[in-house]
């Protein structure tokens, strides 16, 4: 995992600031969110392919509108069950906590439910976490829905290259917070500039652990 080339190939793009300001103009809205992501799906297929001009212009919108489309499809069905969880225990701890007052055996049951949530929220949460970069590599990489769901894929992946995927969350996650801080210094808009670059970052970082992993598989 090439970190320094992650953060600086931006930059090395002659069109980069128009580039990142159209990524940023669009990070403005939610629905303009959407074709950023598949934006940054489109760095990994670069990264994947070994393209010359890793950072894409935005010539082909309606191919960065399918691709985010597609990195959401895979977000939203793999933490369905653990919102369908959350909801179904979170009802039943709020009908225990109003009853409190009447049952003291209630608050008991209801402090379980949440220890239970926790013990199934935090290990889940941690899985999407890696699982769902791997995803977004196999999007990139095959276009195909179907192989980015299955999560038999992901997990291969993430098992070829385990230290590689913690380390681009890490990153991410680093970056993300550091990004907050300056965009908010920077009267509120440089959070938009700072989401778009941090996107193309994750992009370059998802490319380069999904073609480190699949060089550490076995041939098929």
């Amino acid at each position: 995992m090439d970190i320094g080339l992650a953060l600086s190939f931006v930059t090395q793009d002659r069109d980069w600031i128009k580039k990142i300001g159209i990524a940023a103009l669009l990070s403005l809205t939610v629905i303009g969110a959407i074709p950023v992501l598949g934006w940054g799906v489109e760095i990994s297929r670069r990264v994947i392919n070994g393209a010359s001009e890793v950072l894409p212009d935005w010539s082909d919108f309606g191919k960065y509108i399918m691709g985010g489309l597609k990195y959401l499809a895979v977000g939203l069905v793999w933490t369905l069950p653990l919102i369908i969880l959350s909801a179904c225990l979170g009802g039943v701890v709020g009908a225990a906590v109003a009853a409190m007052s009447q049952d003291s055996d209630t608050s008991t049951i209801a402090l379980i439910l949440q220890v239970c949530l926790g013990l199934i929220s935090l290990p889940y949460g941690i899985a999407l976490g890696l699982m769902i970069p791997a995803a977004a590599g196999i999007l990139a990489a095959t276009d195909s829905l179907s192989g980015a769901l299955n999560p038999a894929n992901a997990f291969k992946l993430v098992r070829a290259n385990l230290g590689g995927y913690i380390l681009l969350i890490v990153v991410v996650s680093v970056l993300g917070m550091v990004g907050s801080v300056v965009g908010t210094v920077a009267c509120l808009i440089g959070i938009f500039v700072a989401t778009a670059y941090v996107n193309a970052v994750s992009g370059h970082l998802v490319g380069q652990a999904y073609a480190k992993a699949r060089a550490g598989m076995p041939a098929a």
